[in-house]
């Protein structure tokens, strides 16, 4: 009996070991989520891999996987889809989209430590913001996969670093990125983190009637119409890592992405008495002024890009209330989202390859360099853009306060991140 319990200990210790080699092995010739380095890994498995079912480990593995990297970008949904990391405006620099759909402040920050901790050669970092963000509690760390990822590196463990070798799900991932190989299949996202399998619905109004209670939900803080107030901890958080960027000699790009011009319309008001999101603005405005004003030899200053502006590329009508079965806004998936070629345009004033025409008003202005301009004078082009946007969409105006939903002024709801939209 006991030579028979010994043969199968043996049998069974033999299998365990035989699995360990196999697995060690193929999840590290596969790589599935990039955990371990480029040369460790097979390279025609790279366009592939698959990092939607684990974003947030697989964002952190392309900063494992690569070297030298010089530029990233860092953000939610609306930068992981828009901005192409292979834009020429880089200039063939190392760049990764490190952006993570729902991705709030507190896990960029702890995307942007971890990429400066592993990344030497950082030059470059476009950090977007989206607005309420600040002004608010919501924490993505909560209702995401941060915390069984490599960016919550409090809880750093062997154990996690072993499954990423030997891990059933590991060998799972492996199996399936060989599957996408041999059948040629595109994964959502790519070998360099854009996102480019997002959601289109195929009719904007039915979209935006259909879930406006989320959608349009924070028009009374963006409005002012419920008292707002900064979030210490998140501006302070912030705060640190922007002065932490310039000792480094990183050029920040703090950047608010653009929204079509109907997400920021007030609920009653043609001619604004206040900026939309006047209080996120300011505050963001002053922090960066601040931290330009750390005394740090030869550090490149912090700028701040404010795109949700009421500009040609914001301004777009709705599509037609009837007709085709298919209404779109040509280069928008939904009000907040934008394809690549509204990042492009993003990128290329950003970094100088474009400039707007000289006479074009404040007002107009895609892409506002607010250091630059100054707070009173952005705050009052958006005024005066809102005020023009109605003028020139009356109708698309009036269908939108039609489906407004009740103004809440008691609080918003805390599940929604900060955009005030579904992810």
């Amino acid at each position: 009996m006991i030579s028979r319990f010994k043969k199968q200990g043996r049998w069974l210790v033999g299998l365990i070991g035989l699995y360990v080699v196999v697995a060690s092995l193929l999840n590290t010739l596969v790589n599935p989520l990039r955990m371990e380095p480029a040369s460790l890994s097979i390279a025609a498995f790279d366009p592939y891999r698959d990092i939607g079912e684990d974003l947030r480990t697989g964002k952190a593995g392309l900063v494992r996987y690569h070297s030298g990297v010089e530029v990233a970008i860092i953000g939610s949904s609306r930068f992981e889809i828009g901005i192409d990391p292979t834009h020429p405006a880089f200039k063939e620099a190392a760049t990764l989209n490190l952006a993570m759909a729902a991705g709030g402040l507190h896990e960029n920050v702890a995307m942007a430590r971890y990429l400066m901790a592993r990344q030497p050669h950082l030059k470059r970092l476009i950090f977007g913001l989206d607005m309420a963000d600040l002004s608010s509690d919501t924490d993505s760390r909560k209702f995401t996969s941060f915390y069984t990822s490599p960016l919550a590196e409090s809880t750093a463990s062997l154990d996690r670093e072993i499954r990423y070798v030997v891990g059933i799900g590991a060998s799972e991932d492996s199996t399936a990125t060989i599957s996408r190989y041999v059948r040629r299949l595109t994964p959502s996202r790519t070998p360099l983190g854009r996102w480019v399998t997002p959601r289109n619905p195929r009719d904007l109004r039915a979209y935006l009637t259909a879930n406006r209670d989320v959608i349009f939900d924070q028009i009374p803080d963006m409005y002012e119409l419920r008292p707002q107030a900064l979030r210490s901890a998140k501006i302070e958080k912030l705060r640190a890592l922007l002065v932490d960027l310039r000792r480094r000699g990183v050029e920040v790009l703090v950047v608010i992405p653009p929204q079509l011009a109907v997400k920021q319309l007030h609920p009653f008001l043609d001619e604004l008495k206040v900026a939309p999101w006047n209080t996120d603005r300011r505050g963001i405005y002053e922090l960066c002024r601040e931290v330009n004003a750390v005394k740090i030899d030869g550090a490149p200053a912090v700028q701040l890009w404010d795109f949700a502006t009421f500009s040609a590329q914001t301004c777009v009508a709705l599509p037609p209330l009837s007709g085709d079965p298919v209404r779109r806004v040509p280069h928008w998936f939904d009000m907040g989202h934008f394809d690549e070629t509204i990042g492009s345009a993003m990128i290329n004033r950003m970094l100088g390859a474009t400039t707007p025409p000289a006479d074009q008003p404040l007002s107009e202005t895609f892409g506002v360099n607010v250091l630059q301009v100054g707070i009173e004078p952005h705050l009052e082009g958006l005024q005066l853009g809102h005020a023009r946007y109605c003028r020139e969409h009356p109708a698309d105006v009036a269908w939108a306060r039609s489906i407004f939903p009740k103004i809440d002024l008691k609080g918003s709801s805390p599940s929604k991140n900060a955009a005030g939209e579904e992810e």
